[in-house]
């Protein structure tokens, strides 16, 4: 069944996008079509970055209470396989999918949020009430050495891969 693709904005922000099939659609509607109340622009032609200061820390497979024995070691919380230089586990204001480039980190390339931690909430941590990211490492002692930042980060948020 086809699906259409709606990316809802408040303020002028991305808020959320949700994938509706088309017979849940009343009216037609192309699947390019933004609907909103602003002059926005179609989302999926350029990425839209918000930047915000984040508590940037990082984290390795042993830090995830799982056993290497567990057939879910290194499977991350969307079901990817944890990737250094790729993965991202960060606050549930960013929605997985996301794009992340961190200030210090990996500048070429964005990281993608793909994971989740019991500890990783906006209202915790040094700085609370500012989203939390922690990037996956192989090397415990690259995250102890980064320890735990408030660096600017850039953020597309729900960012899918066509």
């Amino acid at each position: 069944m086809k699906k259409i693709k709606f990316y809802l904005y408040l303020g002028g922000m991305f808020f959320m996008s949700l994938a509706l099939p088309t017979l849940a659609v009343q009216a037609p509607i192309s699947a390019n079509t933004v609907i909103s109340n602003e002059n926005i622009e179609n989302p999926q032609d350029e990425l839209q970055w918000v930047e915000k200061e984040c508590e940037v820390t990082m984290y390795t497979l042993a830090e995830c209470g799982k056993s290497p024995k567990n057939p879910w070691y290194g499977i991350t919380s969307s079901g990817t396989t944890a990737s250094e230089g790729r993965t991202v586990a960060a606050s549930p204001e960013i929605p997985f999918d996301s794009k992340i480039m961190i200030e210090g980190l990996n500048s070429e390339n964005a990281f993608k949020v793909e994971d989740r931690g019991g500890m990783i909430k906006t209202k915790r941590g040094k700085w609370p009430g500012i989203e939390k990211v922690d990037v996956y490492t192989t090397s415990k002692a690259k995250a102890a050495e980064w320890g735990r930042r408030r660096v600017k980060c850039k953020i597309s948020y729900n960012y899918q891969e066509s």
